[in-house]
């Protein structure tokens, strides 16, 4: 039992990947970064914000759990849906299955980038997310916000 404890773990790890990110912020006219580690583990998404301090989001059983600074927050869907709209746009782009947005999203697709459209139940947040695939497999995903904010998410390889 141990054993299978210790595999799933290390399993875990290795299906991680690294990202950056940085966060436009409008209304400040200012840039964030950070960067962690982000994965999909059946249910369980997982980000793991390393720097600039440590943070950790499980977006699990419709809700998402925040550690940080020895503290944990719940916050359910029922009351902040937009989190289950970030929770499955994030599945989506980690698998490369768009099919689970169409009730929130008009997909264009190319090649190497995808375009996620916010329908009407979610654009009073959210414009538009793109999607570039690059030739090593790292993806660039943008979001552009309603308030004009941009969050880019870069996964690392």
């Amino acid at each position: 039992m141990r054993l299978l404890f210790l595999i799933t773990i290390a399993l875990s790890i290795l299906n991680a990947s690294s990202f950056k990110e940085t966060r436009y912020i409008s209304a400040l006219d200012v840039e964030q970064y950070k960067s962690g580690t982000i994965q999909l583990n059946g249910e369980l998404l997982t980000l793991t914000y390393k720097k600039p301090r440590y943070e950790l989001l499980n977006y699990y059983n419709n809700r998402l759990t925040i550690e940080s600074n020895n503290k944990t927050k719940e916050l359910p869907y029922k009351e902040y849906p937009q989190l289950r709209f970030m929770s499955l746009s994030l599945r989506a782009i980690l698998t490369d299955n768009y099919s689970s947005l169409t009730n929130l999203f008009d997909v264009e697709q190319t090649k190497n980038l995808v375009t996620l459209k916010a329908q009407s139940t979610i654009n009073s947040l959210l414009n538009f997310i793109t999607i570039l695939t690059r030739e090593n497999s790292t993806k660039v995903i943008t979001l552009y916000m309603r308030n004009q904010d941009k969050i880019t998410i870069e996964t690392l390889k």
